[in-house]
C-alpha cells in the first residue's frame, strides 16, 4: 500500500501515467506472482525531465500538458531548467504561432543599416516566393535592444521561426532568448561559434573558426606544411584568430615556433616586429661589413631564423600592407619578398578580410602568393552566374556575406515548403532541409552541431588578380570541440 501511495504521488500531474500506475496496482492485486522477485536497475525506465515531458507534449500539440510539465519545471531548484521552463511557459502562454510568419532580425538604423539592408536583400533573393513570409524586424544595435525584437516577434506576434542576428555584439544574448524561448533560430552571426549546448540555434553562417579550420586543412593536409608562426593585432578580431590558429595547428600536430603581437592603432609597428621569433648573428660584425661594402650601417638588422613554413596574418586588407612593411624591415621573407639570396619562401596566411582586389596593388610584393580564405569572391570568380544572377536582382555584385546569406535564404525556404505547423516541427524542418544549387556549399543542417555545411575557398593574391587555387569542405561538424 505505502509504495502504491508512492506511485501515485509521481504521476499526481499527468493523468495518463497515473492511469497506468493504477492499472499495473489492480494487476498485481489479480495476480501477485506477475511482480518479478528483482529488477536490474539497468532495466529500469529513464526518468523523463519535465523540460523532456513539456517538449514531447509540446511537439505532439498537447499545450495544457505541455503547461503542466513546464511549470513543474519552472519551479525547479536547478537554475538551467528552472531557465528553460520559465522561457517555455512564457512561449506557450504568449501569442498563438503564426505559422506563416519568419521574423528576421536586422539592423536596419544606426550604422549598420546599409548592410542590414544588404542582407536583407540577399535573403529575400534566396528565399525566393512561399508559402510563408519574411517580416525584417529592427535589432537596433545593442544585445538588449535585439532580444527585445525577438521576444516581440515570438511572444506577441507569434512567428514561428527567426532568422538572425548580424551583429556580434547581440549574438550571445539573442541565442540564449531563442533556446530559453524554445523557438528557432538561424543564425546569422560569425561569431556564434559553440553550439555544443544549442537545441533550437542553429549557425547558419561561416565563421572565423571555420576559415582557419579550412586554412589549416589546405595547409597541412594538402600542402604537408607543419611549422608556422604568426603577428597578429592587439584587439579582438586578432586575439581570437591567433588563439584559433595556434589551438587548431596543436590539435592537428603542428608547431607555432614564433609568435608577437603589436597594436592594433599605431602606425609604427616596427617595435613589434622586432620580438617575432629568434635571431641570429652579431650586429655590431654586420654593420662592420654593411659600411665596408658601402652601405648605412644604421639599417642592418640581426636576420631572423625563420624555422617556419607560413606566416598567419589576421589583418584587415588596410592595415596588412603596414605590418608587412614592419616584417620587410626586420628581414622576413614573405610572398615575393625575399630580403637576402637565401631567403626561402614564406607565404603569408589571411582570412577572409583581405577579399579584395585592393590588397592586388597595395599588397605589393609582400602579399603575392599569399593564401586566404571565403566561402565566395567576385573577383575570383568562383561563381559568375550568381554574380549575374544577384546582380541583376539587386544591380549590385554580391559579397562573400550576401552569398552565405543567400544560402541560408534557400536552406529556409526548403524548411518553409514543409507543413510544419508548430515550433518543434519547424526546427525539424530545417534540419531535414537540403539544398541542391546552394553558392557556398550550404546544402545542410548538421544534425548534432545544428551548423551548415560549407564548402571554403583557399584564394590567392597574384600580380594582377585574386584565384581560387582549392577548395575545402566542412560537413557541419562541430569544428569549435
Amino acid at each position: 500500500k505505502e509504495y502504491r501511495k508512492l506511485a501515485l504521488s509521481f504521476a499526481t500531474d499527468d493523468p495518463e501515467q497515473r492511469a497506468r500506475v493504477q492499472a499495473s496496482v489492480k494487476a498485481l492485486r489479480q495476480d501477485p506472482t506477475a511482480a518479478p522477485e528483482s529488477i536490474d536497475p539497468a532495466d529500469a525506465p529513464t526518468p523523463t525531465s519535465p523540460i523532456e515531458a513539456a517538449e514531447k507534449a509540446w511537439s505532439a500539440g498537447d499545450l495544457d500538458k505541455a503547461k503542466r510539465h513546464a511549470e513543474k519545471a519552472a519551479a525547479s531548484s536547478d537554475p538551467a531548467t528552472a531557465a528553460l521552463g520559465t522561457g517555455l511557459l512564457r512561449a506557450l502562454n504568449g501569442a498563438s504561432v503564426d505559422s506563416r510568419t519568419i521574423a528576421v532580425l536586422l539592423p536596419l538604423s544606426g550604422k549598420y543599416a546599409a548592410v542590414g539592408k544588404q542582407v536583407q536583400e540577399a535573403l529575400s533573393f534566396g528565399f525566393g516566393s512561399t508559402q510563408r513570409s519574411l517580416v525584417v524586424v529592427d535589432s537596433g544595435a545593442s544585445a538588449e535592444s535585439a532580444v527585445a525584437a525577438l521576444e516581440k516577434a515570438v511572444l506577441e506576434d507569434g512567428a514561428i521561426a527567426v532568422v538572425g542576428p548580424l551583429l556580434s555584439d547581440e549574438t550571445d544574448a539573442v541565442v540564449g532568448a531563442a533556446e530559453a524561448l524554445h523557438v528557432p533560430l538561424v543564425s546569422l552571426s560569425q561569431s556564434y561559434e559553440d553550439t555544443a549546448d544549442a537545441r533550437y540555434a542553429l549557425q547558419g553562417m561561416y565563421t572565423r573558426r571555420d576559415q582557419v579550420s579550412a586554412l589549416l586543412t589546405y595547409m597541412m593536409e594538402d600542402q604537408g606544411k607543419k611549422r608556422f608562426a604568426m603577428f597578429y593585432p592587439e584587439n579582438s578580431f586578432g586575439t581570437h584568430a591567433a588563439e584559433t590558429f595556434e589551438e587548431l595547428v596543436v590539435a592537428r600536430g603542428g608547431t607555432l615556433n614564433a609568435q608577437a603581437s603589436y597594436s592594433a592603432t599605431d602606425e609604427n609597428i616596427l617595435p613589434f616586429a622586432r620580438k617575432l621569433g629568434k635571431r641570429r648573428g652579431n650586429l655590431y660584425e654586420l654593420r662592420k661589413e654593411a659600411e665596408a661594402r658601402g652601405g648605412n650601417p644604421n639599417t642592418v638588422v640581426v636576420p631572423p631564423i625563420i624555422d617556419f613554413d607560413a606566416l598567419f596574418l589576421p589583418e584587415s586588407a588596410t592595415r596588412t600592407p603596414l605590418a608587412c612593411a614592419a616584417l620587410a624591415y626586420e628581414e622576413f621573407p614573405m610572398g615575393e619578398f625575399m630580403p637576402r639570396r637565401d631567403s626561402p619562401t614564406v607565404p603569408l596566411l589571411g582570412l577572409s578580410s583581405w577579399n579584395t582586389p585592393n590588397l592586388i596593388t597595395q599588397g605589393n610584393e609582400y602579399t603575392r602568393n599569399s593564401l586566404f580564405t571565403d566561402v565566395f569572391s567576385a573577383a575570383a570568380e568562383t561563381d559568375p552566374a550568381f554574380v549575374e544572377s544577384y546582380r541583376g536582382s539587386t544591380g549590385r555584385t554580391p559579397s562573400a556575406l550576401e552569398a552565405a546569406t543567400v544560402d541560408v535564404g534557400k536552406l529556409l525556404a526548403e524548411a518553409a515548403a514543409s507543413d510544419a505547423d508548430s515550433r518543434p516541427a519547424f526546427r525539424q524542418a530545417l534540419l531535414e532541409a537540403k539544398v541542391d544549387d546552394s553558392v557556398t556549399g550550404a546544402s545542410h543542417f548538421h544534425p548534432d552541431t545544428l551548423r551548415a555545411a560549407r564548402e571554403i575557398h583557399i584564394l590567392t593574391i597574384t600580380r594582377d588578380a585574386l584565384e581560387s587555387v582549392s577548395t575545402v569542405s566542412l560537413d557541419g561538424t562541430d569544428v569549435a570541440r
